[in-house]
């Protein structure tokens, strides 16, 4: 990509493109985030309320509510969706706000200002989602309550209660991850649009496959001579070399 050059007419229909294909899929994602939301709204409204019935009739035998156990499961389920395709929209979001910066350098005019200057514009981005944050506190208190309740009489298979709390608690440490990558996605993809133009084969140099903030330590890790030996030792094992060679 180039900085500060005019691009040929070629080079700017290609971008272009590249905008309008980019734009056709955020606009997908969009539609779908109707169906990711008040879908699950309206069933957890209907399992929560049969649960609340069920919950009056338990026998002495069956004391623990089962629904209980695996609503917030479910809950967790519908917000790591939420957060994958915000994290995709965010990450397309900056790309495409680099594109147009591209051709705004190349023009030296401001031709394209909604991405970097107005899609936050009275902060609707921001409050939108903060506004949200109550609604899913609620839910997240209410279901965790019952879910602790419940679990202490749960009597489905031996050990229930620590494999069903084990799995909860691996299902919230993997949200809170996905929450400081929806954090850093947008600022992680516009510091690699900036070294693309950089690097002599970004093929082989662009490592976006893990987040910024661990890039440093991995790094680290993998030029060290011992974790070198370690994996020449199990490429040797699994791949062991050949008569021929």
């Amino acid at each position: 990509m180039k900085i500060n050059n005019k691009f040929s007419p070629e080079e700017e229909v290609l971008i272009m493109e590249q905008i309008k294909c980019l734009h056709n899929e955020l606009c997908s994602i969009q539609s779908s985030f109707l169906g990711i939301i008040s879908v699950p709204v309206a069933v957890y409204g209907l399992l929560i309320y049969y649960a609340l019935q069920l919950d009056c009739k338990l026998s002495p035998s069956r004391p623990a509510n089962t629904l209980f156990i695996v609503l917030p499961f479910l809950f967790l389920l519908s917000v790591f969706n939420i957060l994958k395709y915000t994290i995709k929209m965010l990450g397309i979001g900056a790309y495409v706000r680099h594109l147009e910066g591209q051709l705004n350098a190349s023009h030296e005019k401001g031709l394209f200002i909604w991405r970097s200057h107005l899609i936050n514009a009275n902060g609707y981005a921001m409050v939108g989602g903060v506004v949200q944050l109550p609604s899913f506190f609620a839910i997240a208190i209410f279901l965790g309550y019952e879910f602790f309740k419940n679990i202490n009489r749960c009597n489905l298979f031996p050990y229930c209660k620590l494999v069903f709390t084990g799995l909860l608690v691996i299902q919230i440490i993997g949200i809170l991850y996905m929450l400081l990558i929806c954090l850093t996605q947008s600022r992680t993809v516009k510091y690699w649009c900036t070294k693309i133009s950089t690097l002599d084969i970004p093929t082989e140099n662009l490592h976006s496959e893990y987040p910024l903030f661990l890039h440093s330590p991995i790094q680290k890790t993998m030029n060290h001579t011992g974790f070198k030996r370690i994996i020449n030792s199990i490429e040797k094992v699994l791949f062991p070399p050949t008569m021929e060679e």
